[in-house]
């Protein structure tokens, strides 16, 4: 690893499986399409059309972050637990 980051869990919402508090969790940089077929074989590192969060600027940010939230699960399966 390199550019990717990570975290400690410190808190886990209703449903949570998978995780635990105190886990410590790397979340890829990057926006996986989740259409190609490297996403759709659960390969969303290797996403045709990723996009790199470092890409994005500070006006595009808040929109996307936006429509992770609506879909959160979805990027959820991003986590690796280390």
């Amino acid at each position: 690893m390199g550019h990717e980051f990570s975290a400690q869990v410190e808190a886990l919402g209703e449903g949570c499986e998978g995780l635990a508090v105190g886990d410590i969790v790397s979340v890829q940089p990057c926006l996986s399409c989740f259409e190609c077929d490297f996403c759709k074989s659960g390969h969303t590192q290797r996403c045709e059309k990723k996009t790199f969060l470092r890409e994005l600027s500070l006006e595009e940010a808040p929109q996307v972050f936006e429509e992770m939230a609506k879909d959160i699960e979805k990027y959820l399966k991003c986590l690796i637990v280390m």
